[in-house]
């Protein structure tokens, strides 16, 4: 609760009757602080003969019920005014801030002493671009009386970047308006002319606080604790970690920023103050970008969306986008609807019933597909025409979706098993065949009688589901069949990625000699291409498909290739080890259709570089380290972007290599990197910790490194327990392989 305020009306004689009447309430409040009065009056809340605000009344009410208050008044900094009540300060420079002021870090006094008088304060987490004013500095003053003075210079306006750990005086607050008297620096109250040591520099220029001057949404957080806040650090508990069902009720890793999605190479989404703002990335200058008004416009004009929809989605900050981010996809009951962040009309755009599963937006955004009962369906957007492309599905067939143990054991829990196009026009999918497959069954207990469930579920040994690969047209027509030659049997293989590629755009210019194996097992090199036959279909012209198989021992990985859908696939590579050989992504085809491949034939994952016709070219990347994901190929400039565990084998690295192997680290080593780059252009952001600090976010540009830092998160909990010392160890083992290890001690 704020200090204790006494509202006004308008004129002397009013505020002085208030004043007196208030009297007995004041002092008792500041022996309640421990404060011994010498004038037991604080007049807060009077704003140039303004009635006091809501917040100023309730909070002269609340103590007047005997509440205690919450915050601390330090004896040593109780003003005696020298002013008329019925005119605090007039002539000021400054009136409210639009925007609130800005205090730097180390006016940390200052923003201590604010808050004991109940000011919000807030600490900024980011560093952000603001228009702000100025002044020079404090004017010269004599005498003992320092609360009158000539006036303090001429202010400038101008755009600053506002450094993270600074401290934010929110404008909307009950102590609003006294913000302007005890900070203003003309204002005979002001704090820095009474007491100069709260300014942690010299008072005379520059004036070290900063009047923001529009309203802008800033990421903040909590400041420290006040000194006598602070108590005896507590230990840390089961009790305090665990609620009694055994979730986690307290965590230490705070509240990191929601940046949500790019939208450009210079602008991202994020949410602040509860709304989704579009951010430019290098200033941190930002425009509101779903507005709540505009989507309950949007949504209103569909007669199907009832209301409470209407007021979810209107203030959501998590939406399912559009490829082009005008829209937004949720559902009406089992319906599928768009809505639009301009408040253009929503369209409900499926009106055929039943669950649909894993949606997805064509590459164009053009069209939707979804699974439903077993089968694929589009929808055109633009037309609402909803075409089902398969008719064999339920039952023992799933087409598009995987059964159980391709959704548990191949595609890690993800179930969509279809795969647009980069036209949008196509759909490569997977057809299930789960009939050669024992059922598991399953007694649920719940309710008065149980339900009994079946499921496909093939125990080890048993019969795996059959797989073929289809091609459909989003316009519909029958599926093309990309069936596997002989070798590959359906009982014994796995297909466990699928894609498509572009075929050979631009012939080589210099290609590089092929160089030996990177190790001294054979690379099979398969014969060469077969010049594929015209094809009718066009898209078959530019782009064809890829698939990674495996068979069910998972011992090898071939990477078959498809010219076009009535032709034989090829063999570019294969993959083969004495345990087992992982997915490790996918292959990253170049313009002049060679190809990156990640691979852990050398005890590491590193990449390799094959030619158009599956030839091995080169090993790009080696060492006693492994890279984790590629990021981005760069074929223009022959560079390759990835994360990687290359300076220690604890955390991972945002670097880059050159296809002829030059490796080079772009971010700060010994952290862990979580890397997400702009679509285009050279800027990212950087999530990253270690063992002894949180989350941070930074933008940081290819090349120069930090930009703007985005997200310091310092966790105040942190500050209220006692923590264990942290050491990182090393174990050599027997066979000379390093161990890592961490010992945490009790604190």
């Amino acid at each position: 609760m704020p200090p204790p305020v006494i509202p006004a009306t308008s004129g002397h004689r009013a505020m002085r009757g208030r004043t007196l009447r208030g009297k007995d309430i004041m002092a008792n409040a500041l022996r309640h602080w421990g404060v011994v009065p010498l004038i037991p009056l604080i007049a807060l809340g009077y704003w140039q003969g303004n009635g006091a605000s809501a917040e100023a009344v309730r909070a002269t009410e609340s103590l007047g019920a005997g509440n205690p208050p919450s915050t601390l008044l330090s004896e040593s900094r109780i003003i005696t005014p020298p002013f008329s009540l019925g005119k605090l300060h007039s002539g000021s420079a400054w009136s409210a801030a639009p925007g609130g002021y800005i205090l730097p870090a180390s006016c940390s006094a200052l923003a201590m002493e604010l808050q004991r008088r109940g000011v919000e304060v807030r600490e900024l987490l980011e560093d952000i671009r603001l228009y702000v004013e100025l002044y020079p500095g404090l004017s010269e003053e004599s005498g003992k009386n320092r609360l009158s003075s000539p006036k303090s210079g001429i202010p400038r306006r101008e755009r600053l970047m506002v450094p993270a750990g600074s401290y934010v005086l929110p404008p909307q607050q009950p102590l609003g308006p006294w913000l302007a008297r005890w900070l203003d620096p003309d204002s005979p109250q002001n704090l820095l002319r009474q007491f100069p040591d709260l300014s942690g520099n010299p008072v005379n220029p520059p004036y070290p606080i900063w009047r923001v001057l529009e309203r802008v949404p800033l990421w903040t957080g909590p400041p420290p604790l006040l000194p006598e806040q602070r108590r005896p650090l507590q230990p840390i508990t089961e009790a305090l970690l665990f609620r009694p069902d055994g979730t986690i009720s307290q965590g230490f890793q705070g509240t990191p920023a929601r940046i949500v999605d790019w939208l450009d190479g210079e602008h991202f989404l994020q949410v602040k103050e509860g709304k989704l703002w579009k951010v430019e990335a290098r200033t941190g200058q930002a425009e509101l970008f779903a507005n709540p008004e505009s989507i309950a416009r949007s949504l209103r004009a569909a007669k199907e969306i009832p209301a409470s929809l209407v007021q979810r989605w209107s203030t959501a900050t998590s939406f399912r986008f559009t490829p082009d981010h005008s829209g937004f996809l949720f559902e009406v009951g089992d319906e599928l609807a768009i809505g639009y962040f301009n408040g253009r009309p929503a369209r409900v755009l499926t009106r055929s019933g039943g669950r649909k599963e894993h949606v997805t937006f064509s590459p164009d955004g053009q069209s939707l597909a979804f699974v439903r009962g077993g089968n694929l369906f589009a929808v055109d957007i633009v037309s609402g025409a909803e075409r089902q492309l398969t008719h064999d599905g339920g039952g023992d067939i799933l087409n598009g979706k995987a059964d159980w143990v391709y959704e548990e054991e191949i595609f890690l829990r993800n179930g969509r098993a279809y795969w647009w196009s980069p036209d949008g026009q196509q759909i490569a999918f997977l057809r299930f065949d789960d009939s050669p497959v024992r059922r598991f069954t399953i007694t649920r207990f719940e309710g008065t009688y149980g339900e009994v469930e079946r499921y496909p579920y093939p125990k080890a040994g048993e019969a795996n589901p059959h797989v073929r690969i289809g091609v459909v047209s989003v316009r519909g027509g029958k599926p093309r069949w990309l069936d596997l030659p002989p070798e590959y049997p359906p009982a014994n293989t796995l297909i466990v990625r699928v894609g498509w590629r572009p075929l050979i755009m631009a012939k080589p210019q210099n290609p590089p000699a092929p160089q030996p194996p990177a190790t001294p097992e054979a690379i099979p090199n398969p014969p060469p291409p077969r010049e594929a036959p015209p094809s009718s279909d066009r898209f078959w012209s530019t782009h064809g498909l890829y698939a990674y198989v495996q068979n069910r021992t998972q011992t090898w990985l071939d990477l078959l290739v498809w010219e076009a859908p009535d032709q034989p696939p090829r063999r570019l590579l294969r993959e083969t080890t004495a345990a087992w050989v992982e997915d490790a992504g996918p292959p990253h085809f170049l313009p002049d259709g060679s190809f990156l491949f990640l691979s852990e034939r050398s005890g590491w994952k590193h990449l390799y570089h094959y030619a158009a016709d599956g030839r091995y070219l080169r090993r790009i990347t080696h060492g006693t380290w492994e890279i984790q994901d590629v990021l981005r190929v760069d074929p223009d400039r022959q560079r390759i972007y990835f994360t990687a565990r290359w300076t220690s084998p604890t955390g991972v690295d945002f670097c880059s290599a050159t296809f002829d192997g030059k490796v080079e680290l772009l971010s700060e080593k010994g952290k862990t990197h979580q890397i997400t780059l702009a679509p285009q252009g050279s800027l990212y952001i950087d999530r990253w910790s270690d063992p002894y600090t949180p989350h941070q976010q930074v933008l940081a540009e290819i090349g120069r490194g930090t930009i703007r830092r985005l997200d310091t998160n310092p966790v105040r909990e942190r500050e209220r327990f006692r923590f264990g010392k942290h050491e990182r160890v090393r174990i050599p083992l027997a066979d000379g392989f390093i161990l890592e290890g961490a010992i945490t001690y009790p604190p």
